[in-house]
C-alpha cells in the first residue's frame, strides 16, 4: 500500500505516539499496544539511516520505486572473501526495542545473479529476531519458525509453499520469551524460548534471490 505521507522516526522522538491501527486483516494477537518506534512506507527516496539500517556483507540497498529495495553485493566484493560473500541481499533493522511488533511487506525475485541458482537446502527468505538467535525460515517445504542456531524447531506449518514473486503482509510480534508470527492468507506460528527473551540488536530480512523487496514498515514497542 502507498500513501502520500513519509515518516520516519525514532523512540526518542516519538514517547508519546499511539500503537494506532494495524493496517490490512492482521492484528496483533500477544503485544499490547505501544508506541510507534519507526514507519516508513518508503514513497520518499533518500539515504537509509546508518543508525536504523545496516546492510549485510556488502549488499546493496536503495529506496526506489516506492520500496526498500536489496540486491546482492558486487562480484569484486565476492572474489575477494571466502565466506559472507554477501550473495543474498540482507540488511537488519537496529531501531528495535526488546520488546515490539513490526509490520511489513517483502516479496522475493527469485532469478539467480551471476548465474548461480539458490542452492536447494536453502530457504528464500528468512527473518531473524536477533542474530542466529530466533529465526523464521520460509521455502517450499513449509513455515519454519527455529531458535538456538537452527538447532530447535519451535512452530512449523509444512503445507505452507513460499511462492517467490508474490508480495507478502506480515506481523511478527516479540514480547518476553514468546514470538508470533502471522503472514496474510498464510502461516500463523507461535513460539517461546528463552532465547526470545535475550538481548537483540536487530531484526533481520534476509532474502535467497536477485532481490529482495519491503515496504509499509511500520514498528510498535510491545506493552
Amino acid at each position: 500500500m502507498k500513501t502520500q505521507t513519509y515518516a520516519l522516526v525514532l523512540v526518542a522522538l516519538l514517547t508519546q505516539t499511539s500503537f494506532g491501527q494495524i493496517s490490512g486483516g492482521l492484528q496483533p494477537v500477544l503485544a499490547k499496544t505501544g508506541n510507534i518506534v519507526l514507519q516508513e512506507d518508503f514513497n520518499t527516496p533518500h539515504a537509509l539511516d546508518k543508525k536504523v539500517w545496516q546492510n549485510g556483507q556488502g549488499t546493496r540497498w536503495e529506496i526506489k520505486d516506492g520500496e526498500l529495495q536489496g540486491i546482492p553485493s558486487t562480484p569484486e566484493y565476492q572474489a575477494a572473501r571466502k565466506n559472507h560473500k554477501g550473495l543474498s541481499p540482507r540488511i537488519a533493522l537496529l531501531a528495535v526495542p526488546q520488546e515490539y511488533a513490526v509490520q511489513f511487506s517483502f516479496k522475493l525475485d527469485p532469478n539467480p545473479v551471476n548465474g548461480k541458482p539458490k542452492p536447494a537446502d536453502l530457504p528464500y527468505v528468512f527473518f531473524d529476531f536477533g542474530h542466529h538467535m530466533t529465526r523464521l525460515l520460509l521455502d517450499d517445504k513449509g513455515a519454519h519458525l527455529v531458535a538456538s542456531n537452527e538447532t530447535v524447531t519451535l512452530a512449523e506449518d509444512k503445507a505452507f509453499r513460499f511462492k517467490p514473486e508474490r508480495r507478502y503482509e506480515a506481523l511478527f510480534e516479540l514480547k518476553g520469551d514468546e514470538v508470533v508470527i502471522q503472514i496474510q492468507d498464510g502461516p500463523t506460528l507461535r513460539g517461546k524460548h528463552e532465547l526470545i527473551a535475550q538481548e537483540k540488536k536487530s531484526f533481520d530480512f534476509v532474502g535467497n534471490g536477485e532481490m529482495l523487496h519491503i515496504d509499509d514498515l511500520t514498528v510498535w514497542s510491545a506493552q
